[in-house]
């Protein structure tokens, strides 16, 4: 027998500020800010874990809002990330927005009498792995259509989810060298795509595509190049166990791999919008 209700779903946002207090996506999604009596409310429902989620909330102003209908009868599992598209599209279209760290630790069900109905079952960890977030509201506008072209990404250009999802998943790496090697997966998987192997020199190879795709002159394209030479420089270091080349390129490391973070964003965004 069916049993459909109505639920609002509340996933907190860490590390993220804005300057406006609501973004509305559609009538039923929309990013708002919270204050610390709700964060209180929020921590106090979580029963087996609520001095964990407690210190998740301290670096949480925002949350992501939505109306949900669930078929209450049949087996579901409320998992805030795995199944919840609306998070997965905002947190997407804010880190290819810009750069700028933003989490989703934890998330919260209620019925339509604003009785907690499910909490994510997964222990909240905040560790802040790059610079907060801040949204200007100049922003918005080009947020919303980021937004808006994820559902046609899965559903019209699904080879783009995987070198996005290495991105998305680069993200949450607490090591640099990991994060540097899912970017390179993600372009691989774009440039190499049905090859068996990657071209060699592959460092090369990837930074003139990349050049082409997102420098507008010679030196710029030539920066790239020279970018990911760098790059998988590193990256065979690192695969291969080769410490003594990683500790020569030690002070290099994050600003390669920033580079390389951004080239990726711009070269998604490019698929993603065109």
């Amino acid at each position: 027998m069916s049993a459909i209700k109505e639920f609002t779903s509340i996933v907190p946002l860490a590390f993220f500020d804005s300057e406006v207090d609501e973004i509305r996506f559609d009538e039923s999604l929309r990013v708002r800010r919270i204050d610390s009596t709700e964060l209180r409310s929020l921590s106090n429902r979580a029963l087996d874990y609520a001095t964990t989620i407690e210190r998740a909330l301290l670096v949480v102003q925002f949350v992501i809002e939505k109306k949900v209908i669930i078929d209450t009868s049949k087996n579901w599992t409320f998992d805030w990330y795995e199944d919840a598209w609306h998070v997965t599209k905002i947190v997407r279209a804010l880190r290819l927005l810009k750069e700028g760290y933003v989490e989703t630790p934890t998330a919260f069900l209620f019925d339509s009498s604003n009785q907690t109905y499910a909490v994510s079952n997964q222990t909240p960890t905040i560790d802040q792995l790059g610079d907060p977030y801040f949204l200007k509201q100049q922003e918005i506008r080009e947020l919303k259509i980021l937004w808006a072209k994820m559902e046609d990404v899965a559903r019209q250009k699904p080879k783009i989810m995987f070198p996005l999802a290495h991105f998305t998943q680069a993200m949450k790496r607490a090591s640099i060298l990991e994060a540097l090697l899912d970017y390179i997966i993600a372009f691989e998987s774009i440039i190499f795509s049905g090859e068996d192997r990657a071209i060699e020199p592959a460092g090369k190879v990837v930074g003139l595509a990349v050049g082409l795709l997102l420098g507008t002159t010679a030196e710029e394209r030539e920066k790239i190049k020279n970018t990911f030479v760098k790059a998988y420089k590193i990256r065979n270091a690192y695969v291969h166990g080769n410490i003594e080349e990683l500790k020569k390129r030690e002070l290099t490391i994050h600003v390669i791999t920033d580079e390389v973070e951004n080239y990726l964003r711009h070269s998604l965004r490019k698929f993603i919008e065109e």
